[in-house]
């Protein structure tokens, strides 16, 4: 069988068709973000929950169109705030988030590693988990799939400078 232009076109074109569609999901979940999809399919949000002894968290959606809500929840009740990002600023967000390779990072960074130097010149590495502490969630959704990642002790430190603009803008805007 001669294999034509077209022929090998249309059976790489079936390959990555069923590679995108059924390599990429289990129990029907996405386990990577699609490579195609609307701008109205995006959904961003952060929850940034205080240390218990404060009572005091926020939390920020953003949906693709740029419509978004900034949520300040204190002890005894919560104060919403509408704002609006333009395309652009949306488009540039998400930009940011796959520079930082969001989606390839873990899911949780709720431990605190360092190493020591033993006086017998062996470096130990020592890991501390991090309860009743500050925390904070960033979640992305595209389309059917979504991403969430807690960030404890400013990490990793990309996202956590997407969140800091992301949190200066929303407060420039509700002011």
């Amino acid at each position: 069988m001669l294999w034509t232009k077209q022929k090998y076109s249309m059976v790489l074109g079936w390959f990555f068709l069923m590679n995108n569609v059924f390599a990429a999901q289990k129990d029907g979940l996405l386990l990577s973000p699609p490579q195609n999809y609307l701008l109205s399919q995006v959904n961003i949000s952060f929850l940034y929950q205080a240390n218990p002894m404060l009572h005091s968290n926020y939390e920020i959606t953003l949906s693709g169109n740029g419509q978004g809500e900034y949520v300040l929840h204190k002890a005894s009740e919560s104060v919403r705030k509408e704002f609006k990002f333009s395309e652009e600023s949306v488009m540039q967000l998400l930009n940011d988030i796959y520079k930082s390779h969001f989606f390839e990072l873990s899911d949780t960074y709720t431990l605190k590693k360092r190493v020591i130097l033993k006086s017998d010149n062996q470096v130990v590495t020592m890991a501390l988990k991090m309860n009743d502490v500050s925390s904070q969630q960033f979640c992305i959704q595209l389309a059917d799939y979504k991403k969430c990642l807690t960030v404890m002790d400013e990490q990793p430190a990309q996202v956590v400078q997407i969140i800091n603009q992301l949190v200066n803008k929303v407060q420039m805007l509700t002011q």
